[in-house]
């Protein structure tokens, strides 16, 4: 099996389970939708809607996950303090880039067992300085990030 295998399998598994939310009505902030039949009184429905939403909510995620891998890396950079005191990179053309709050990016960082991985985060401040949601324990001078075309 190789990894293409994975992800097509993955695909195959998403547009079934998103033609079930549309089937369903199904959102995470409203639950099931008006299009399925519910009888209000009866705890067993009651009792099985709550499970179908929980179930049908990784679904959801997994959708918002394979829509985000989609997108294809700009490039890889090291963060650094710019003059304006934001943490930016400098791209290919020498251009530069500061980051402001809420702007999404992926992190390298190590996890608990010590393994570099990427993380996706947002740069934020907190009154005193800039820092990641992910890890705002993190020093972010020379941290490694990759950035992705439209996800910025």
């Amino acid at each position: 099996m190789t990894l293409n295998d994975i992800f097509n399998r993955l695909e195959s598994i998403d547009r079934e389970a998103q033609s079930l939310i549309f089937d369903t009505g199904f959102s995470c902030d409203d639950g099931i939708g008006s299009s399925v039949c519910l009888d209000p009184g009866d705890p067993q429905d009651a009792y099985l809607q709550d499970a179908a939403e929980q179930l049908l909510e990784p679904f959801e995620a997994l959708h918002e996950e394979l829509r985000y891998l989609r997108h294809p890396f700009r490039s890889e950079y090291a963060l650094e303090r710019q003059p304006n005191g934001r943490f930016g990179y400098s791209d290919e053309d020498g251009l530069i880039h500061s980051f402001h709050c809420g702007q999404r990016l992926e992190a390298r960082i190590r996890d608990r067992n010590g393994r570099l991985r990427w993380v996706r985060s947002r740069i934020e401040h907190d009154g005193h300085d800039f820092y990641l949601t992910a890890r705002p324990d993190l020093p972010l001078d020379h941290l490694k990030i990759r950035i992705k075309e439209g996800c910025v």
